[in-house]
């Protein structure tokens, strides 16, 4: 039978916190490939329990959800597959997206010089 929700997150909270110098890898496995938005709140959650970046995953369906996870959930940094598999949505996009809205991105400068 499996834990309820709040449980897991307290669980996972305080593995992470004993895991200092890593970082914690978040899948909503509900939302996962569904392209309809983040466990926003569970990101948050998460985010503001430990000290370690977040790296947020699980259905992401556009560039918003990205960005949303960055601004409201307080990820590092998101990750992602079903967006790019199923839809026309390239990672060029979505890092000249998030760097467009202030979110700091790692070799996006020609991007967005080629998007303007």
């Amino acid at each position: 039978m499996p834990l309820p929700k709040m449980i897991e997150n307290q669980f996972t909270i305080e593995i992470a916190d004993f895991c200092q110098e890593c970082f914690v890898l978040l899948t909503s496995i509900e939302l996962d490939g569904t392209m309809n938005g983040g466990d926003l709140d569970l990101i948050k959650l998460v985010s503001d329990g430990v000290d370690i970046p977040v790296i947020a995953s699980g259905g992401a369906g556009n560039y918003e959800h990205f960005y949303q996870a960055f601004d409201q959930g307080g990820a590092s940094a998101v990750a992602a597959t079903s967006i790019f598999h199923f839809t026309e949505r390239t990672p060029m996009e979505a890092k000249a997206y998030l760097a467009q809205k202030g979110v700091p991105v790692r070799n996006y400068q020609h991007i967005i010089q080629e998007v303007a």
